[in-house]
């Protein structure tokens, strides 16, 4: 079996595309159903993002770790050891089902804690529903970790169609009730929808997991704990998990600020990740091909072709952003008008100041993705964990609170103060990679 050690453009995006879709019909079905919420109420709306973060802050971080599978098989891909990789899947899925007992426990124990009093009405059973099946993600993370280790993207994205088609029809139905046979849900139905499709997705990876082929060259059969296994697999995943969850907490802390801050600032930060979670799939989905080609590589031994990857990824990154001028920066009034805000009121000003600005947050946070792909193939975890949860905290939630106690920001404005937060986050990955201490932990 050939390996994907092609670092062309072409091949580039030939992996990443499929994964890209796969990322765009998840956005675009949390987009519209943000878009249905806000139409329902935008109380439900503002709940339902803000608990939908925090929910993130404990489901992205398990999914981080249970990811890591993609590394271990595209590694054993390109080392030819087929008859490993299914097992390295497994341990990820096993971690991800042990998991369920720390999100009952967070359901049951910190709800009230974890979501803002203000945001309870609908944001607290949201959160609960989707906590009480959290353990979803990790092993749909796990068992497209197969694939994408393998180049092999097309078959996660016809999950996620699948799933967020399901997704879209649930949550329109749930959310404003169907004649007299479904009573209207609102933020019960979304999340209704959400674990729905979550479930529908994992079960045809895993079907296909299971397939007589994949046990039999892969073996995917082979299901057993393997405790040194899972060891070194949480030993490289568990870092990065880390960071990200501690980024993540620290954009829920920022939640919190601005909604204590009133209505307009907590709308314009829920709007502003509505749009950035609308288009990050490019980085995403670009990120996972880059995991795929470097993990393929560092397992034949052939880092020369590593740098020729990153500046491809670059060019990609930069081609969309060039795209995404158009709608957040030349006509942002089009996407205010989506919620129904007037472009020439205080907030319609707002949004299209915070909008301009996401594009910068945009450029330089899809970089870091870029660059973060190469590091997480070479095990590069610990340095990962460490700068994203410091620059979070000292370059976003920090000047976050100290501005709005003591000056006089607009709720667009904010969105500059973590747009400086994104940019040294960057320089401090892009010089992580020029010292190339990351490939010195696969050379020693």
């Amino acid at each position: 079996m050939a390996t994907i050690t092609d670092t062309s453009l072409k091949n580039l995006l030939r992996i990443s595309f499929p994964m890209m879709m796969t990322f765009m019909s998840t956005h675009v079905m949390l987009f519209v159903n943000r878009l249905l919420l806000a139409d329902y109420s935008l109380g439900a709306m503002n709940g339902v993002a803000t608990a939908g973060m925090v929910a993130a802050t404990f489901q992205f971080g398990v999914a981080s770790v249970a990811s890591i599978a993609e590394v271990f098989v595209g590694q054993n891909n390109g080392l030819k050891h087929y008859n490993k990789m299914g097992e390295s899947v497994w341990q990820m899925v096993w971690f991800a089902l042990a998991t369920q007992i720390l999100f009952i426990v967070i359901a049951y124990g910190f709800s009230d804690i974890l979501i803002p009093q203000t945001l309870h009405e609908h944001g607290l059973i949201f959160f609960k529903i989707i906590m009480y099946f959290g353990c979803l993600q990790g092993i749909f993370a796990a068992l497209s970790g197969f694939y994408v280790g393998q180049g092999k993207t097309v078959i996660v994205t016809i999950a996620a169609v699948i799933g967020n088609l399901v997704n879209l029809v649930l949550n329109y139905f749930l959310i404003f009730g169907w004649s007299d046979i479904i009573s209207p849900l609102g933020a019960t139905g979304s999340a209704i929808a959400t674990v729905v499709a979550l479930l529908i997705q994992s079960l045809i990876l895993f079907i296909a997991f299971l397939k007589k082929s994949n046990r039999l060259t892969f073996g995917t059969h082979h299901y057993h704990l393997n405790i040194s296994l899972m060891k070194e697999c949480l030993r490289i995943g568990m870092p990065a998990a880390v960071g990200h969850m501690l980024e993540i907490i620290a954009w829920s802390i920022i939640a919190h600020i601005l909604a204590a801050l009133g209505s307009d600032f907590i709308t314009i930060q829920n709007l502003c990740s509505t749009f950035f979670l609308l288009f990050s799939f490019f980085t995403e989905g670009l990120q996972k091909g880059m995991i795929a080609i470097t993990s393929n590589l560092i397992g034949s031994q052939q880092f020369n072709k590593i740098g020729p990857l990153l500046r491809n990824g670059m060019t990609i990154h930069f081609a969309v952003m060039a795209f995404l001028v158009i709608p957040l920066f030349i006509y942002p009034n089009s996407l205010s008008a989506l919620f129904l805000i007037s472009a020439d009121s205080y907030l319609g000003q707002e949004f299209q100041l915070a909008m301009r600005l996401l594009w910068f947050f945009f450029l330089f946070d899809g970089l870091v993705w870029v660059i973060s792909g190469i590091l997480v193939s070479a095990g590069d975890t610990k340095f990962i964990m460490v700068v994203n949860a410091m620059t979070a905290w000292v370059f976003a939630v920090l000047p976050v609170k100290l501005i709005t106690s003591y000056a006089d920001v607009s709720a667009g404005r904010v969105w500059g103060i973590v747009t400086v937060y994104a940019f040294f986050n960057f320089c401090l990955f892009y010089q992580r990679y020029r010292s190339q201490k990351w490939l010195k932990l696969q050379l020693n």
